[in-house]
């Protein structure tokens, strides 16, 4: 019994040590991407990610749109070429603002 109590602590020890570091652990905007099933439609060619999907290359579109304006397009808030995006992004404004910057970040040299 006294073994089994022993035990017990020390996996539940284990279980916060290991939640509290999953924690500190951000996501990236690659991983977002990846995460949010992007790639189904879109492939990013510069990041080695390819897709079946018919959607644009994303590989340069930091060239041409600004983070602000990519949060908002995915969240439908704004029209490319006078549509919305196929999908509005599901995760909280913080994983957006991460995606949105990372994506903004995408230029080919």
């Amino acid at each position: 019994m006294k073994y089994t109590k022993l035990f017990l602590a020390a996996a539940l020890l284990f279980l916060v040590a290991v939640s509290v570091q999953a924690q500190d652990k951000k996501a990236t905007g690659k991983d977002l991407f990846q995460n949010a099933k992007c790639g189904m439609c879109h492939g990013i060619e510069t990041e080695k990610l390819t897709t079946k999907g018919k959607a644009p290359d994303l590989s340069n579109v930091g060239a041409t749109q600004k983070a602000e304006w990519i949060g908002k397009y995915l969240k439908k808030e704004e029209k490319l070429n006078g549509k919305p995006h196929g999908m509005a992004f599901k995760g909280t404004d913080d994983e957006l603002k991460v995606l949105s910057t990372w994506l903004a970040s995408l230029k080919k040299k």
